[in-house]
């Protein structure tokens, strides 16, 4: 039993705003979106519409021809509070898929993407002492949603879609005790807790005249298992989810769009104790889409926008917050058959007096064979 309550400990163990703390990653982890790389350049607007954002499985409908694609997300951030600040760096690979079309009318997809991200290090202990006691918590790992969709066109206004999700994962969690004076005993240990569970969810992209087209998706949750090796020490429910977003295309070369999402994270709580506080989230996300110039004779698409939410997971016994501005790009190559989308985004998060801001890049590149 010493194994299962290290790591229900572990689980409710807050990443901590000491040393190498944070303010997003805090409880199960942070929730990067689930968005590719082009739909993060404008504020994840697009994000109900784009067939490379694992979020509405209608969206894979318009997609021209069978498509595979991969994003890349480093982010740098400084974590301030209490008058201490630490930087840190974290690599993610967000998004990763491929969708096949099937004559005109139809298209599956199978993806990959971080549901929340749990990668974190504190430390605990004066390091310029050298009798202290240095103790270190450290996670590493992901909650990942693996999505099989499908979706179907009835006409040129609207399409339809259905997935089914299968969310697993893994953190390492590993705690160290230095005792550099010799007086008490130092110790290191870690320990492997695994994810599983499964979802279910359903979209529409709509377009009733055609300067605006609508989406929608909602998801429903199955259950959610956290593991010691064969053993099961916490049982809870999957996230609900429900978004709808708003698109206008009636500007020459522009494209403009909005969306609103919510998400039932507090269905999670049951996976820690009660140190966890976990809450429900919304998100506003506003941008657009412009027709750019042409750099060495190819069209580049210039984007921009802003995104608003509540992070799920709380910081100093507050539900923290997120703003970013983001702006992006994207060049087709090899006669549309290559696209590379590139983004950056200015992120700050807040919670209380603790406040965290955030460089994150993201690159994209979607190939049709």
């Amino acid at each position: 039993m010493r194994p299962l309550r290290f790591a229900a400990v572990a689980l409710a163990l807050p990443a901590g705003l000491a040393a190498q703390g944070t303010v997003s990653s805090q409880g199960l982890g942070y929730p990067p979106g689930q968005l590719s790389t082009m739909a993060r350049g404008a504020g994840g607007a697009f994000g109900d519409f784009d067939p490379s954002s694992p979020l509405n499985p209608a969206a894979i409908a318009a997609v021209p021809a069978t498509s595979l694609f991969a994003n890349y997300l480093p982010e740098s951030r400084r974590v301030t509070a209490g008058g201490a600040t630490d930087d840190s760096r974290v690599v993610r690979f967000p998004v990763v898929g491929a969708v096949l079309t099937m004559g005109q009318r139809a298209a599956v997809g199978l993806s990959s993407s971080t549901l929340l991200d749990r990668s974190w290090a504190t430390t605990s202990g004066d390091v310029a002492d050298e009798t202290s006691v240095l103790q270190s918590f450290e996670s590493r790992g992901a909650l990942n949603d693996v999505r099989l969709a499908g979706a179907y066109t009835f006409g040129p206004r609207v399409h339809v879609g259905v997935g089914v999700h299968v969310l697993a994962g893994e953190n390492r969690l590993s705690v160290t005790r230095i005792d550099r004076s010799g007086t008490e005993a130092s110790f290191s240990q870690s320990r492997d807790i695994g994810y599983s569970g499964t979802a279910a969810s359903a979209g529409l992209v709509w377009s009733p005249i055609r300067m605006f087209s609508l989406a929608a998706m909602g998801q429903v949750g199955g259950s959610v298992r956290a593991k010691v090796g064969d053993s099961t020490f916490a049982t809870a429910s999957a996230p609900a989810r429900a978004s709808a977003s708003l698109r206008y295309t009636g500007l020459t070369g522009a494209v403009f769009a909005a969306r609103v999402a919510w998400d039932g994270w507090s269905s999670l709580a049951d996976l820690g104790s009660e140190q966890l506080g976990v809450s429900d989230a919304t998100e506003i996300g506003v941008g657009a889409d412009v027709a750019g110039p042409r750099i060495f004779g190819r069209a580049v698409a210039l984007r921009a926008g802003g995104r608003w939410r509540d992070l799920p997971f709380a910081t100093l016994g507050e539900q923290p917050s997120e703003q970013a501005l983001t702006a992006g790009l994207g060049i087709a190559f090899a006669s549309n058959r290559a696209l590379l989308d590139l983004a950056v985004e200015r992120a700050r998060r807040t919670a209380g007096e603790a406040r965290e801001t955030a460089w994150v890049l993201g690159v994209g590149l979607t190939v049709r064979p």
